[in-house]
């Protein structure tokens, strides 16, 4: 944009957002890039699905300086790390989409962490990467546990929605029974689903 508009002052967000809005606090997606946000006014969340990409596992293959970093559970305890950092730094919660989480598998698990660390030249599957992801969701969770933090569940709106369907969320709720979880979007466009997952978990 134009970076001369008179517009563009550093009081931009508290006078949209505060003043003329009256928004007491906007929750950011992604705790990792907040060191900039008016924490009493931006808060930021903590996108840990992030953590079961190739991309993350990469970067954190690049940074590790120990002899444990090609082992699963040495990434675990570095996602489990990460989170409580962050926390420290000011996340406010935890953020994740709606995926068909199931009860991981560790083997599996491990060997999707091989094939996107290169080790196994990259033959695991998709149904592999999701035992991967769930692991993960279970460190994360720990996190959220420790602290009483709130996941915030992103369902539907976007892409191919199906992927994200608010059903997803109920063997989490299930799972976490003592984990609050905020469900988003009411799952557009399965509306029916969501508020009726609302009305059957207490933690939703």
């Amino acid at each position: 944009g134009c970076t001369s508009s008179p517009a563009k002052t550093p009081e931009l967000y508290d006078r949209i957002l505060r003043q003329e809005c009256n928004i007491r606090c906007a929750l950011v997606d992604n705790a990792e890039h907040h060191c900039e946000f008016d924490m009493s006014l931006l808060r930021p969340l903590w996108r840990f699905t992030q953590y079961s990409t190739r991309a993350m596992v990469q970067s954190y293959l690049t940074g590790a300086r120990d002899g444990a970093a090609g082992a699963l559970d040495g990434y675990l305890d570095w996602v489990q790390a990460e989170g409580e950092r962050l926390v420290r730094k000011g996340a406010f919660g935890l953020k994740m989409i709606a995926f068909a989480y199931e009860k991981p598998d560790k083997q599996r698990a491990e060997a999707a962490y091989r094939a996107m660390t290169g080790a196994d030249g990259g033959g695991a599957g998709a149904g592999d990467a999701v035992h991967l992801a769930g692991l993960v969701c279970d460190h994360a969770f720990e996190v959220a546990r420790k602290h009483s933090l709130t996941v915030a569940v992103h369902s539907g709106v976007w892409g191919d929605f199906r992927e994200s369907h608010p059903c997803h969320l109920i063997p989490l709720a299930t799972a976490y029974p003592d984990l609050r979880f905020d469900l988003f979007h009411l799952g557009m466009p399965f509306v029916r689903e969501a508020v009726l997952i609302g009305k059957m978990f207490p933690n939703v």
